[in-house]
């Protein structure tokens, strides 16, 4: 289950985070192009995406919304809430906020999306995927994962345009509804106002941030 994996105290050295923060800017400054998660010489059970990306993002000063379903486990454990220091809050006030990506959970409910003053005071979204992987047609970055073989199962092409990105970049996902392309759309309708976007696997990240034109090419 999701929420048993351990949080391993590797996951909150300088040594480990300063990777990951760097792979999370890559993804953020070449949209639609996957970054390897650096995994380090965590066990597997350890190396969950969610918590080894989060490790490098939150503490005690931001806040966290983890979205949690029936019948499911929690995305982000209190394990790690609580050796990360962050604070809890709802999805209209959290400075991050993570959910599976197979169901848009947020129903009527607004993230922080800045204000034209300060637009960066905005949330992150992080969500978790089947599975991510770079399509043939794609325009190829330094830096990107070498798969390009389509996940597995139901997956949905996206082709990605905007700063970043040289002519068009183009990925794959399974397990990622169309409805948080909408919304998404809805909350960055009035840039720099917005919202930024980390898509997951347990391997690789997508970032999305609010510059970004996306177009589903085939579902």
């Amino acid at each position: 289950m999701i929420g048993e994996h351990q949080v391993h105290s590797t996951i909150f050295d300088a040594e480990f985070q300063q990777p990951v923060y760097r792979c999370i800017l890559r993804a953020l400054s070449y949209p639609g192009t996957l970054c390897v998660l650096p995994r380090g010489e965590l066990p597997v059970a350890t190396g969950f995406p969610v918590h080894v990306v989060l490790s490098a993002l939150v503490d005690e000063i931001v806040s966290l919304y983890s979205d949690s379903q029936e019948g499911t486990a929690d995305l982000v454990s209190q394990a790690f809430v609580r050796a990360s220091g962050v604070s809890t809050a709802d999805v209209q006030s959290a400075d991050f906020i993570v959910a599976s990506g197979q169901t848009f959970s947020l129903g009527n409910q607004t993230p922080i999306c800045g204000t034209l003053y300060r637009p960066d005071a905005s949330a992150t979204i992080i969500l978790h995927c089947d599975a991510l992987a770079t399509a043939p047609s794609g325009s190829a970055t330094s830096g990107s994962a070498t798969s390009c073989s389509a996940p597995a199962g139901s997956a949905t092409l996206f082709e990605i345009t905007g700063p970043g990105v040289q002519s068009t970049n183009r990925f794959a996902a399974s397990g990622l509804v169309r409805e948080w392309m909408d919304a998404r759309d809805g909350w960055c309708a009035r840039y720099p106002m917005g919202v930024d976007l980390l898509l997951l696997d347990r391997h690789n990240m997508v970032g999305l941030p609010r510059t970004a034109s996306i177009r589903i090419v085939t579902r």
